[in-house]
């Protein structure tokens, strides 16, 4: 194990003495997560990034960047090989930060596990590579769109929803369901489209719940967030049969949100916030 360390050290160390001291920090970025990349492209630091995850792939470009594994499976030998000057990580990916300092790579953390959290990650970023400028105009893009989508829901009444990021079902019916808690991006998401999430507790503590804990939620409103691998070949028909075969859940409009974005705690989240909004008060006749 130690040598094996020292190895990918060493790789990193040589292979970073081209690389001036004055322009090192973000010269050679490193992105472990879908947003963070979506992140650094916005901040037009996209050609700086020389590993990112397999599932970083938007904006397009970001394609062409050498992958470095998953989320959960990243190859340490694959970002020592890229050079870089700095990894960028997730407060979930503390471990792994871990291991990366341990071959003198350094690393940022940013929290996007809420929408202040977003924000804030774009204030991070932008602070440590030298973009301040175009992270204060992003985040106070962001925030206009906040503001205009809280202006047309004003004196709305709430809807409780309840959102699902998983299902398990067996012979047609739905036996489990990943819920998002009241601790999260989702719910953050609800608050501000004008709902309120119908599930008080937190990720942590729940995060399945079975069909009869659905019912026992009373949501006006159901979203379903479809983006597992292979999710593609669930139909919206076939997954709305499933919640209304739910005895007291067949009369609640069930929403099936698919978009590649939905499921990205990034800097398009006001894509998914107007998508949220429409349908939770149809009544407002454009959200945007």
């Amino acid at each position: 194990m130690k040598t094996s360390a020292l190895l990918l050290s060493l790789i990193w160390i040589l292979g970073s003495i081209s690389i001036s001291v004055s322009d090192q920090r973000c010269s050679r970025i490193v992105s472990l997560a879908p947003s963070i990349t979506e992140t650094l492209f916005e901040l037009d630091l996209g050609s700086s990034i020389v590993g990112r995850t397999r599932y970083c792939l938007y904006p397009p470009l970001a394609r062409k960047i050498p992958e470095i594994g998953g989320f959960l499976d990243t190859n340490l030998e694959s970002i020592a090989a890229t050079r870089p000057s700095i990894a960028i990580l997730l407060k979930e990916q503390g471990e792994l930060a871990v291991k990366l300092e341990a071959l003198h790579i350094p690393t940022v953390i940013v929290d996007q596990r809420s929408v202040k959290g977003i924000l804030d990650s774009i204030s991070t970023i932008g602070r440590e590579c030298h973009q301040e400028a175009r992270a204060t105009a992003l985040r106070r893009k962001l925030e206009g769109s906040i503001t205009t989508i809280q202006n047309q829901v004003a004196g709305i009444t709430p809807k409780r929803a309840f959102v699902s990021v998983g299902r398990v079902a067996e012979n047609g019916k739905l036996t489990s369901i990943f819920v998002a808690g009241s601790d999260g991006f989702y719910s953050d998401i609800l608050k501000l489209a004008g709902g309120e999430n119908a599930n008080k507790g937190t990720t942590v503590t729940l995060p399945t719940v079975s069909p009869e804990g659905i019912i026992a939620l009373n949501p006006d409103v159901i979203f379903e967030i479809v983006t597992e691998p292979g999710a593609e070949s669930l139909s919206d028909s076939y997954l709305e049969a499933l919640w209304h075969a739910i005895p007291g859940i067949s009369n609640v409009p069930v929403f099936i949100l698919r978009a590649d974005y939905v499921g990205i705690p990034g800097p398009r989240f006001p894509l998914l916030l107007a998508d949220i909004a429409a349908r939770l008060h149809p009544e407002v006749k454009k959200i945007s």
